[in-house]
């Protein structure tokens, strides 16, 4: 099967079908409801609860923190712990504000109270689904395509490694750079080309190693099949950052530059 993570929750059975899915303009509908509900409860947001353009910002923000797996719990903590801080009375109004939209948000996709599913929710249902599921019992795992994940995604991912028989994680690094054993991002250099990817890789090796999951050694794909038979795209791929390149070879008809209509050709 080759599945989203999103796709999987229905494998899984966990994709709600008696609920229908909020579009984007269905959630900031309903953040728009809530900010006139909330009304008076609110402090720094309060002039501004019916302009337009707020409840899309905060729609955002949400599934921002959502993805980041965080919960409306966690930013009232947050919220009091400004509180409490001087010269944080402006940042503190705003996340108390926050943390009142988050609550009420969280509350009306509560089952059974809402017709609607929470889109930015299904990964951590999928999550819960993974241990008991036959699908992924001793499955053998490609996860490709990536630069990187939420902490959702990540999280899911993790749930999978446990229970499946073998996987592979395949990531696009620069083979001659990166430091296979390490597993702490501040010792990475952040204006690398491959900064994300390469943060990626610390932060799975550091929580599969947590895991005392097994890791056969990283396969470096040093010579790409795509060069096999086109040296002259090889040098070039190789050079094109480079301040120092190396010593040209002929092209001869492999390589041509050409105009394109415009930016999206």
């Amino acid at each position: 099967h080759v599945l989203s993570f999103n796709r999987l929750g229905f494998w899984l059975g966990t994709g709600r079908h008696d609920e229908a899915q909020l579009s984007r303009t269905g959630k900031q509908m309903v953040l728009g409801k809530l900010l006139l509900e909330l009304g008076d409860e609110l402090t720094l947001y309060k002039g501004s609860a019916q302009r337009m353009g707020l409840a899309d910002k905060l729609s955002n923000l949400l599934t921002e923190l959502q993805h980041s797996g965080c919960s409306a719990k966690q930013v009232d903590l947050l919220a009091e712990t400004l509180v409490q801080k001087r010269g944080q009375e402006l940042a503190a109004a705003k996340w108390t504000d926050i943390a009142k939209i988050f609550q009420r948000y969280e509350a009306y996709f509560e089952p059974g109270t809402s017709e609607f599913a929470n889109p930015d929710f299904e990964l951590n249902l999928t999550k819960s689904a993974v241990a008991s599921s036959p699908l992924l019992k001793d499955a053998r795992i490609w996860v490709d395509g990536f630069s990187g994940f939420s902490i959702q995604e990540r999280d899911l991912l993790i749930e999978m490694l446990k229970v499946s028989s073998d996987a592979s994680i395949a990531l696009c690094l620069d083979p001659t750079t990166i430091d296979l054993d390490n597993d702490d991002e501040e010792k990475l250099e952040p204006c690398s080309l491959f900064a994300s990817t390469e943060e990626t890789y610390c932060q799975l090796l550091r929580i599969i190693r947590g895991c005392k999951l097994d890791i056969d050694k990283p396969v470096l794909l040093t010579e790409p099949l795509r060069f096999k038979d086109a040296l002259p795209l090889a040098t070039l791929e190789r050079n094109l950052v480079s301040d120092q390149p190396s010593k040209p070879i002929p092209a001869e008809d492999t390589l041509q530059i050409a105009a394109c209509g415009n930016v999206r050709a």
